[in-house]
């Protein structure tokens, strides 16, 4: 069979795909090496592999009971796994499968037919992706996004920030109408009422008996206590 040209199918992306098909095609050759020295007729069909080995195998139109295909297709992933272009690409959640499938069939198509992709995690970009290759580097994330734009947004944030501590300026006019109504409400306040009168002077026990013995004598000639006699008056017996 002459050196055929092979293509790499969509369902290959990472090198751990080529990693398991050339295992896969190593597990498959070595069957048929065990067939041809146990003697008797070769088989006739492959033991059953995966659907990864048996897309590329339909997409080459290859057939893997001839040795030859064999050895093409293991020489072929193996150099893949040696010398085949590699992008990292690293999203902050894990991506769909089909998601990947269409980047790498529009790398494969733009750049280079054999490149493989590396999947990684970055959940600390927020959003977007960051793709590195072997010397070079590509943010394209959201957090190298608001790194570009964090002078403009230090900005913004001071001018809302000065905008709500502005200083209430007061006018004179206000401020002779606040010392009107501070005159009014100290008017309205009642003064301090003036201390209590001293308490009347108790009488005594023996005062109090006195009073009411004369009051029973009916001795109105007696003046009453505290009180001074009136002048001129005469002092009126009674029998």
């Amino acid at each position: 069979m002459d050196q055929k040209t092979f293509t790499l199918t969509h369902g290959i992306i990472t090198p751990t795909d080529i990693a398991r098909l050339t295992r896969e095609i190593e597990n498959i050759d070595e069957f048929f090496r065990q067939s041809a020295i146990r003697g008797g007729s070769a088989p006739e069909s492959t033991p059953q592999y995966s659907r990864l080995l048996d897309g590329v195998v339909v997409g080459n139109e290859l057939n893997l009971v001839q040795e030859d295909h064999r050895e093409q297709l293991l020489a072929f992933m193996r150099e893949l796994s040696a010398n085949a272009p590699i992008l990292h690409i690293s999203f902050s959640v894990d991506p769909p499968g089909a998601y990947v499938q269409k980047i790498v069939t529009w790398l494969r198509t733009n750049i280079d037919e054999r490149i493989l992709v590396r999947v990684g995690l970055q959940p600390n970009i927020g959003a977007g992706c960051v793709v590195r290759t072997t010397n070079k580097s590509f943010d394209f994330s959201l957090r190298r996004f608001f790194d570009n734009k964090r002078d403009f947004f230090t900005q913004k944030l001071h001018e809302v920030v000065s905008a709500d501590a502005t200083p209430i300026v007061m006018s004179s006019h206000t401020n002779t109408k606040a010392e009107t109504v501070a005159a009014e409400a100290s008017q309205d306040v009642e003064p301090l009422q003036e201390p209590l009168q001293e308490p009347l002077q108790e009488k005594t026990f023996e005062q109090m008996q006195e009073s009411k013995e004369n009051a029973e004598a009916g001795d109105s000639s007696r003046p009453l206590d505290g009180v001074a006699p009136a002048q001129g008056a005469q002092k009126i017996e009674v029998s």
